[in-house]
């Protein structure tokens, strides 16, 4: 529909391309980069600056409806919409490279009239709204009055600074497969439940899931250990009687079939259905403003099996959703987690070692950084190498809980940077026996050679951190 209200006459005003005026330059681009207001770009519909199929290639959700064009009601319109907009970039990108001259679709319109005062290229920035600036108090009380999502693991919220922070950038969560990035990500989706009474937030979550590794059936067991532990803390712990019934009342709310209703499910299959979806978040959570989490697992995995563009423009693209992630975190005040697969980096020397995917510029966009292992201790002949599903002779039968794993803080611009050994058992994730975690820490910190002397093992991936440049550390 798009193509053919194209061909049929010219639907953007020619301006100059700043190279070379004699190319033309388009009005669709700004919008695509800007997302200008709907004001603005009611005035260019009202000029004839730019058509319908243009504000549905190019601007978001928001615009759409405030300019009573249509609205995005699921993420196959919205998927639709952002091939088509991926269409006219890459006609743009030719336009810009002097090419595609006698096109139909991009032939000057000569009875096109000018731009009316105030709409042009080069003042559409102007029209974008400012945000209001905060005092540094004003931040600094902002962030002691808000509630982290818990984790379950009180190490690794401590490492985190109570938890997992909302409104505060992207965590970024990286390991190999199997060392606990989706469960990580769907206990957070239980406990960002958590009723105000009992000191949880009583918010939403929304999983973008790109793998296909959301399992229902692991949800609701998770959900079942909460309750569990919810209906503890209501009717044991020491509280006044007042606290107490109000514990009670909120525990009334709650529920399995609660739960799962606070947890929407995005499955994506490749890299524009995942640049849809994050695109009409905005108008989501506009929607739905309990949304407290956002979740995407994996970030990664779609960039590196179905994304065909070269490296700039992967790196832009990803530039792109992260800002309009942080958007999203900054103005809904929820926290936003990525899981990030690991790839394999030679050396000048020759040596392999893992490290997070996506490259170095994407790198530098998490606020911070877990990255998640198994804890061997190799030295005591607890595990061999290979993985958690190799487990040595003295424990033959050990299962999943039995496999500690490390998570380690590589990136923060608050926290300093540490690790904390965690465990994923039937319940869902959590801390290490008392006594085995203090074991291990004593492996860990005074234990740098084993019982015979002898240098414990290390994992790939923790000898890959090792080598790993290590942020500063106040």
């Amino acid at each position: 529909m798009a193509a053919a209200a194209a061909s049929s006459h010219r639907t953007d005003h020619p301006s100059t391309h700043p190279s070379d005026p004699s190319k033309p330059r388009f009005f669709g681009r700004p919008i695509l980069h800007c997302h200008l207001p709907c004001a603005f770009l009611s005035k260019a519909i009202t000029a004839g600056l730019i058509h319908t199929h243009q504000v549905l290639a190019f601007t978001d959700a928001a615009n759409l409806s405030a300019a009573k064009k249509s609205t995005l009601g699921s993420l196959e319109v919205a998927t639709a919409i952002w091939r088509e907009a991926d269409r006219w970039r890459k006609i743009l990108d030719r336009i810009a490279d002097g090419q595609g001259a006698g096109h139909p679709s991009l032939t000057p319109n000569p009875f096109q009239p000018p731009p009316p005062a105030g709409i042009s290229i080069g003042n559409g920035l102007s029209a974008c709204a400012v945000m209001p600036g905060k005092t540094a108090l004003a931040l600094l009380d902002e962030g002691r009055d808000k509630t982290p999502i818990l984790t379950f693991v009180q190490k690794l919220d401590d490492l985190l600074g109570g938890g997992v922070c909302l409104g505060e950038g992207l965590l970024e969560i990286v390991g190999c497969p199997g060392t606990g990035k989706t469960q990580i990500g769907m206990q957070l989706c239980t406990n960002v439940q958590i009723p105000v009474a009992f000191g949880g937030l009583g918010k939403q979550a929304v999983y973008i899931d790109t793998e296909g590794s959301f399992m229902v059936e692991r949800f609701s067991q998770m959900g079942r250990a909460l309750l569990d532990h919810l209906n503890i803390l209501a009717t044991h712990q020491p509280q006044s009687a007042s606290h107490r019934q109000r514990s009670l009342n909120a525990l009334d709310d709650v529920s399995l079939r609660s739960l799962m209703d606070g947890v929407y499910l995005m499955r994506v299959f490749d890299s524009l259905e995942l640049q849809a979806a994050v695109q009409q978040l905005g108008h989501f959570l506009t929607q739905h403003p309990k949304v407290g989490l956002i979740v995407i697992d994996s970030i990664s995995f779609p960039f590196r099996h179905s994304y065909t563009a070269n490296m700039a423009e992967r790196s832009m693209t990803l530039r792109q959703m992260a800002t309009q992630l942080e958007t999203c975190a900054k103005k809904h005040d929820l926290a936003v987690v990525v899981m990030n697969q690991v790839t394999t980096k030679l050396s000048q020397e020759g040596n392999a070692r893992l490290v997070p995917a996506l490259g170095d510029t994407w790198s530098h966009i998490p606020t911070q950084r877990l990255f998640l292992d198994w804890e061997r201790r190799s030295a005591r002949g607890q595990l061999m190498e290979g993985g958690p599903e190799l487990l040595s002779a003295p424990s033959p039968n050990a299962t999943l809980e039995d496999v500690p794993r490390v998570a380690k803080l590589l990136k923060s611009n608050k926290r300093r940077t540490g690790r904390a050994l965690f465990r994923i058992c039937n319940d869902g994730v959590r801390d290490l026996p008392l006594a085995e975690d203090t074991q291990m820490e004593d492996d860990t910190q005074g234990g740098a050679r084993g019982s015979r002397g002898a240098l414990p093992q290390q994992s790939f991936v923790s000898e890959s951190l090792d080598q790993m440049p290590r942020p500063f550390q106040n």
